[in-house]
């Protein structure tokens, strides 16, 4: 019985492994970028001229955490030491507020990332918010990956950026 039990649950694993590539892991896709996320947070999307974007955000969000993908309606021309000026450039400032330097990595499926963290008090609030911001360039694209916490984990901003692939459909 016990033996039957654990061939089942293994069964399921496996299963729910093929079916995301990892588990406890959910596919989605912004525009020509695939990426995946952790499971059972929830998903919200708006589109308009300018922007695509995607909002996650856990269920239960004591942590205040959000997870954003934006895709600018707009082809990218510049270099890579203007798009790091223009990732600094784009951090919330406060007198509170701490940036590190932008760093530069490449993907596992050979996308370039600019990346920065920046930790700050919104004007609104007491607390200090812990910012990670990546430009990915894709497809000739400009992505933004934003993900924000009270206290944050370093392993979903790090799932996010080694799952990115461009124009491959995941979901």
């Amino acid at each position: 019985m016990k033996a039957s039990l654990l061939a089942v649950m293994l069964a399921i694993v496996n299963y729910d492994c093929a079916s995301t590539g990892s588990p406890n892991l959910t596919p989605d896709r912004l525009d020509e970028l695939s990426y995946r996320v952790p499971r059972g947070w929830q998903r919200s999307e708006t589109r308009d001229r300018q922007s695509h974007t995607i909002r996650w955000y856990p269920e239960q969000n004591e942590n205040k955490e959000s997870l954003v993908l934006i895709a600018p309606a707009v082809e990218v021309t510049l270099d890579q030491e203007r798009l790091s000026k223009l990732l600094l450039a784009a951090q919330p400032v406060s007198s509170e507020s701490h940036t590190d330097r932008v760093r530069a990595v490449t993907s596992p499926d050979g996308l370039l990332i600019l990346s920065i963290q920046t930790e700050y008090t919104p004007h609104s609030a007491a607390t200090t918010y812990t910012r990670q911001h990546a430009l990915v360039v894709a497809s000739g694209r400009l992505f933004h990956v934003v993900y924000t916490a009270l206290h944050p984990n370093p392993e979903i901003m790090e799932i996010v950026l080694h799952s990115l692939e461009a124009g491959k459909g995941q979901s």
